[in-house]
């Protein structure tokens, strides 16, 4: 699970009028975790669980955008990390 995550985003853009089931992305250390979603009315709804360093806290956040939004998005993660 952990190929970039800019090819992970990538990925949902080539997706972008959706896909059944799970897109998930994780770190190596399992402290980050994304898990994609699609419906059928063309929003994806992102749930991100960052771990901490004891393994014990965790912060979860839901994040809801358009399928429209993907390939920007995906754009601009791969700028982030080149």
């Amino acid at each position: 699970m952990a190929a970039p995550l800019a090819a992970w985003f990538q990925d949902m853009a080539d997706d972008w009028n959706g896909w059944k089931g799970e897109k998930k992305w994780g770190d190596l250390e399992n402290r980050v975790l994304l898990t994609a979603t699609s419906d059928s009315t063309g929003h994806i709804k992102m749930k991100v669980t960052l771990t901490g360093q004891d393994y014990d806290s965790e912060l979860r956040v839901n994040i809801m955008f358009e399928a429209g939004q993907l390939e920007g998005v995906a754009r601009d993660v791969a700028l982030f990390f080149s």
